[in-house]
């Protein structure tokens, strides 16, 4: 088993979000080209803070190990400790939950009061259960049987990705 295992947030989640952030930007833009105004400084402050905090905070991977797990965002990186963090939690369920056809949401670390997301989407089955192998007795600590498993027939977060984050086997 690899000493390491690395999730993706889903390209549509990351893209959403970035364009999403940018509206107020591109506004605000547009309102400063016709003219200044209190209101077209706004949007494009606005617009700014948001993009600049989702570049700073908006997960695109996160790598777990058995010490804890490194948030890559598009500006930084995140260490979190396993000491640090109380529990491993899920974001909403995507779908509909009450026909049981509902995915589980991205996983979520629980540090004090705040929820740091970890991925957006929800791993496949395999890579829950090498996740599970890989946090061994910490497991049970970070409350991961809570967490609901995906199903095995759930994509695997890497299937978007470049042919170096595939797994050998």
């Amino acid at each position: 088993m690899a000493e390491e295992l690395t999730l993706h947030s889903s390209w549509r989640g990351i893209i959403a979000s970035f364009v999403g952030g940018a509206f107020p930007l591109a506004i605000g833009i547009v309102n400063l080209l016709s003219g200044t105004t209190g209101v077209a400084i706004g949007f494009t402050v606005a617009g700014a803070a948001v993009l600049l905090g989702l570049a700073i905070d908006y997960p695109i991977a996160s790598t777990f190990d058995q010490a804890g797990v490194t948030r890559r965002a598009l500006a930084r990186r995140q260490r979190l400790d396993w000491g640090r963090v109380r529990q491993l939690s899920r974001t909403r369920s995507r779908g509909l939950r009450k026909s049981g056809g509902g995915l589980p949401g991205g996983l979520v670390a629980v540090v004090g009061r705040r929820r740091y997301l970890l991925v957006d989407q929800p791993e496949g089955g395999v890579e829950y259960d090498d996740l599970e192998r890989l946090l061994g007795d910490q497991g049970s600590r970070l409350e991961i049987d809570l967490v609901m498993r995906p199903n095995n027939d759930a994509a695997p977060t890497w299937l978007y990705r470049r042919r170096r984050w595939r797994p050998e086997t």
